[in-house]
């Protein structure tokens, strides 16, 4: 899987629209197609930015790549505190989370469970482990 910055034209083609805030995002390309794209918006007034990920069944294949590529984008974030939701329908997407480092909130919505990354936590972890 190669995995590249997002252009405005990769928003069109993969979700099919322009993200209505500030964000920076990623697509993984396998055989030139388009199979996930993932990044961090920053939506007015939200508490911390948002971490999210579209992910197709071919970007799922490619769990090893996508995780390496996952853990190295969050080390590049200058924010002590992130956001994600783990969607609903996808059973894996909790754990996955967990190992990316992200601590579930306890809040669950229609749309999913709410789950926190914090950088100081979580350096303080890895600390404690080392």
């Amino acid at each position: 899987m190669i995995v590249r910055p997002a252009t405005v034209g990769d928003f069109v083609a993969f979700l099919g629209t322009v993200p209505p805030w500030r964000c920076r995002a990623w697509v993984g390309e396998v055989g030139g197609h388009i199979v996930g794209m993932g990044g961090v918006s920053y939506p007015p007034h939200a508490v911390a930015p948002i971490v999210w990920a579209d992910l197709t069944d071919a970007a799922r294949r490619n769990a090893v790549s996508l995780h390496r590529h996952a853990l190295a984008f969050l080390k590049t974030l200058d924010h002590s505190r992130l956001l994600c939701m783990a969607d609903s329908e996808i059973e894996a997407a909790p754990r996955w989370l967990r190992r990316l480092g992200f601590t579930p909130t306890g809040i669950v919505s229609d749309d999913g469970e709410a789950f926190i990354y914090d950088r100081h936590h979580h350096a303080h972890l890895h600390r404690d482990v080392a």
